[in-house]
This record gives C-alpha cells, structure tokens and sequence, in this order.
C-alpha cells in the first residue's frame, strides 16, 4: 500500500478507503463508499444540474482528498490500537469517509449563484456543510441517527472548536468526529504543495472577510506576507494545541510503531513549517513570532 501522503487522486483515494475497510472488516461489504465517492466528486466537478464546480484553488477536491486520506488513516490506527476498538462498527466507517468528503461541500455554489466565488461562504461553509450532507446521506437512504452522527463529525472541522459543545451519538461519532477534524487541519498542512497553495488560501480568506466581515473571526491578513508569517504561530499555537486538547490526540494512535513519537503528518508539516521559517529568516521577516489576530 502506498505511503498515505503520496495519495491525491480520486481513483486511488477510493481504492486506499476500500482497502483500509477490508482490513478493518473483513466480514463486511461496503455498501456506500464507491457511490458516495462517485457523487460526491459530480458534485465538486459540477455535473450536478443544481451546482457549479468548485472554483477555490486552495479549498479544491484535492484538499478533500487529502483530508479523506488522512482521515482514513487515523481512523485505521484508531481502530486497530484504541483499548476498546469494539465501538468502531463498519456502518459508522462508512459514514466518517462519506462525511470527510462532504466537509467542505459548504463552498459549493448552487448555479444562480454567480457573485464572487465560494470563498465568500468560509464563515457559515461547515453549516452550510452539515446540511449539504444531511440531504445526501437522506438520498442514500441513512436514518437520523446516521445523519446526526455526520453532522457531528463535520462540525469537527470547525476552526474555533470546542468539541464539549457538540451532542455526540455515542462513542463511534465522537472518536470518528475527532479523525475528521484532525485529518482535516493535518492533511492540508502536510500536504508537500502546502507552500505553493497559501497564497490562493490568502485570496480566499481575502474574499470572505470582504463578503461578511460582521461574521470573519479567523484574523485579518493585510497582505499575503502576513499570512505566512503568521502561520508557524497557527501551527503551533492553534493546530497542536487543538489535535491534542479537543481531538483527543486521535493522530498518534497512527504512530509507527505504535507508541513511538513517528507520527509521518507531523514529520511532513514540521518539514512545510521549517521551509517557511527559512523563507522568513532569510526575508528578515519576524512576525511569525506575533499572536495570530483572533484565531
């Protein structure tokens, strides 16, 4: 099996998400995870009649991608390594790939919708995601029960989190919840092209403090300097503190071995971060090392 990080594209992250569930389950049949894959991915190409592909740059299907993949992996660990592994039924498996996919779908833009980008939707994007989910998982024929449970996994990825405000269904949701916020924050970051895409990442925060500034809490980012000076402060200051105190540090349950401090997201990020701090350094730029704005 390839090295999770090196896996981006969609046939290959369905193939790593019907092999992780064949190892985990080997007894079941995945009913819904090549289906969800196939529509979702219309949805994001626009050839659903009511949606126009995805026009981020930053937040693209690859970034969700990433996200599914990290996601899969934390949940294998998870399954394979948590004390009490028995709470981790194939059904709620099927629902944290289904609901990784459509995390970002609040970004999508129905097709009279022809002001701005969707960038313009980044404060209200994981509501508008919750209900995006709601109406597919219903079409696929899932209960309540199923639905609440996606809705709490995507309200995971929130950027001001606090997981103890969010109703849990039962132990399945929240430990899957915790694999989704994290693969969401570590799988972008680590992504190798993660440098190259702040600055469509500055455009896109750019857009949508413009568009709703009354609801933009993330920072105000004058330049794009600013932004990636600022961000080995998000990365250590938000993203570890987040992973660890409202995840329940879901990824080192991927360690290899397991109980070592070799955690390839992390090593991957520390990597992206290190490549900053020498642009920085050699730019005489010391920002980095003020508080980001209201994060």
């Amino acid at each position: 099996m390839p090295i999770p990080l090196d896996i981006c594209r969609t046939p290959d992250v369905l193939s790593y998400a019907l092999d992780v569930f064949r190892d985990l389950y080997p007894e079941k049949t995945p009913k819904h995870i090549e289906q969800g894959f196939n529509l979702i991915e219309r949805y994001f190409q626009g050839k659903v009649p009511e949606y126009q592909p995805i026009d981020l740059i930053f937040h693209d299907f690859e970034h969700t991608l990433r996200g599914a993949v990290a996601t899969i992996t934390f949940a294998q660990g998870l399954h394979r390594n948590h004390p009490a592994k028995h709470i981790f039924p194939a059904e709620a498996f099927e629902i944290v790939v289904l609901s990784i996919l459509m995390h970002d779908t609040g970004y999508l833009k129905e097709t009279h919708d022809q002001e701005g980008t969707g960038a313009k939707y980044t404060a209200d994007h994981v509501e508008r995601s919750c209900r995006f989910a709601e109406r597919v998982l219903t079409s696929l024929g899932f209960g309540s029960q199923e639905i609440a449970m996606s809705r709490n996994m995507i309200l995971c990825t929130g950027l001001q989190l606090n997981t103890k405000e969010i109703h849990f269904v039962n132990d399945a949701d929240r430990w899957f919840g915790y694999c989704i916020g994290a693969g969401d924050l570590l799988g972008q970051m680590a992504d190798p092209r993660y440098l190259g895409k702040l600055p469509a990442l500055y455009q896109e925060f750019r857009e949508a403090q413009a568009a709703e500034p009354e609801k933009w809490t993330w920072g105000t980012y004058s330049t794009y300097s600013e932004l990636l000076s600022k961000t080995p402060w998000f990365y250590k200051n938000y993203v570890l503190p987040t992973i660890e105190n409202q995840l329940g540090n879901v990824h080192t349950y991927s360690n290899f071995p397991f109980g070592s401090n070799d955690n390839i997201y992390l090593k991957a990020i520390e990597r992206n971060i290190a490549d900053i701090e020498e642009i920085l350094t050699k730019s005489g730029d010391t920002s980095q090392h003020l508080p980001v704005a209201k994060l």
